[in-house]
Parts: structure tokens; sequence; C-alpha cells
């Protein structure tokens, strides 16, 4: 009988000595996993227009049901109750219409900051939240009466560290960006030298390159590029959808790259943790994108 009164008032005393509660013990529990958090970058630009491609809507929305696809798909291994991931979309300059804000702030999901009780209930409604808002985001930006352009340059260099990088070590920062690959805002044109905060089309800095098929070596003698943000993005890895060169210039779309790839290098993206994927079937571009996320979550 004195064994066992014992025992009870040591195993009562247990979280005592250890220095355990159950707030301590669960969120060490919590630490264990890895977390995703995505940011979706979305370029509202005249790219989304009926008049200029009428299926790039369409498109956009695919993408993004198979990044929240991917996304579910890495909550589910682990399960909610142990889910800190986050997964949110966005678009720069937030100016097109007040209305907007709102639609992102739903399209906003942070299973952290969601009670234990209520986790499983938001996993099981994120593709109808998605599904009903992204509806709402693009009719809303495809109606607007003028395109400004999307200033992807500037949301990289004032608001992609505090917008997509979260410092802990068990979470893996991935940002998904929705672009034609060419840049441009008209608040936003800046050179120095062979430097450019810009490219388009008809600008020159693209067509030195067209019709010269030493145009890779030309682009690193030259040294041109995109201007350098100074940002040390280390942390962060990038997924580049949907770039839709011109079609008259065959070259387009790897000039793009020798531009987005030398920018994320010099930002310090790791070479295997970015990749730029040309606009294509819907069926063709979810398993890369299904994999490219699985592979970011494993911190490879």
């Amino acid at each position: 009988m004195r064994k066992t009164v014992i025992f009870v008032l040591l195993a009562a005393s247990l979280p005592f000595f250890t220095g355990c509660d159950e707030t301590s013990s669960r969120n060490a529990g919590v630490d264990q996993f890895a977390n995703l958090n995505v940011t979706i970058l979305v370029d509202l630009s005249d790219r989304i227009s009926a008049a200029k491609n009428i299926e790039q809507i369409e498109r956009d929305v695919e993408c993004i049901k198979s990044v929240v696809h991917a996304f579910k798909s890495f909550v589910n291994t682990k399960g909610t109750v142990h889910s800190e991931d986050r997964i949110k979309v966005v678009f720069y300059p937030n100016n097109l219409n007040s209305g907007l804000e709102n639609i992102a702030s739903a399209l906003s999901i942070n299973f952290g900051e969601t009670e234990f009780q209520n986790r499983r209930g938001v996993y099981d409604a994120i593709d109808s939240v998605y599904s009903y808002n992204l509806e709402r985001l693009y009719s809303v930006a495809s109606s607007a009466g003028t395109f400004n352009g999307s200033d992807i340059y500037n949301y990289f260099r004032h608001r992609v560290a505090d917008d997509c990088i979260d410092e802990r070590e068990n979470f893996r920062n991935i940002l998904v960006i929705l672009s034609d690959g060419y840049m441009y805002h008209k608040n936003s044109m800046v050179q120095s030298g062979n430097r450019y905060s810009y490219i388009l089309p008809g600008s020159g800095h693209m067509r030195v390159f067209r019709n010269n098929t030493g145009y890779a070596g030309l682009f690193e003698r030259e040294n041109y590029g995109f201007i350098n943000t100074g940002n040390r993005l280390s942390k962060l890895s990038v997924l580049a959808l949907e770039f839709a060169p011109y079609r008259d210039y065959a070259f387009d779309y790897d000039i793009q790259k020798l531009y987005w790839e030398k920018w994320f290098s010099e930002q310090g993206i790791e070479r295997g943790n970015f990749k730029i994927v040309k606009s294509d079937l819907s069926a063709l571009n979810k398993p890369i994108i299904k994999n490219f996320i699985l592979k970011m979550s494993e911190g490879k």
C-alpha cells in the first residue's frame, strides 16, 4: 500500500520536475513536423483580359487548385491536429478595388491560428472556399476598366520577405507566381546599364536577343538582367507558372528564363529551389506543381 502511495505522488509531481505541462508538450509535438507556408502571387494585369486571352482565368484557377490540392495532401499526411501550415493568395499593388481585400482575407488560411476543434472543418472547406473566392477575385479584376499591370518587381523589393518567409526552421516557404513572364507596371520602369525592372515584348532589351542563336552568351557578357533587389532569400522556394511568351517570337520563353533565373539566383534562392513553367494544358502542369511543392516540403 505504501509503495502505491509513493508512486502516485511521484506521478503527480512529474510535470513539476520535468518542466513540462500540457501546452508545452503539445507544442513540442507540433515542432516535430515541417510546416508549409505557401503564398500565391497572382498577376492581375491585362494577361487575364478576355480580349487578350479568354482562357487565362481558367488556367490560373486550375493552377491554384493544383497548389491547394498539393497543400492539402501535405497537411493530410500529418493530420490537422499537428498542422501549423498556411496558404494565401496575394496581388500587388492592392489598389484595384476595395472589395478585393475581403476576398484576399478569405483566401488566407492559417491552421496555426485556428482552434484545434475547428481545424478539420477548415481543412474540409478549403476547396469550396477557394473555388468561390477565386471566381469572385477574377471577376472583379477582369472587369476593371483599365489594367495598370502587376508590380512583381517592387513586390520582391518591398514585400516578399515579410509576406512569404517564416524564419523558423520547421517552416518551408514557397512562393507560387502566376505571370506571363513579362514584367511591367506603369510606375516601375527603371534602367541601370543593362539591368531593368521590367521586360515587355516590345522592349529593346528583349528584341536584342531575338534571331540571335548566341543570345545566352550575349546575355552574360553584357550583364543583362533585372536590377538586383539586394534580397537574401535563401529560405524561399519559387514556382513560376503560366509563362506565355508571344508566339511570334520563338526564343522569348528562353529569354524570359534567363532574366528570371538570374534574378532568383542573385537574390540567394538556390538553383534547385526555383522552377519556371511554361503555360500548357492543366493536366500536364498539375503533376509538376504537386511534385515541386512536395519536394520543397521535404527541404530539398
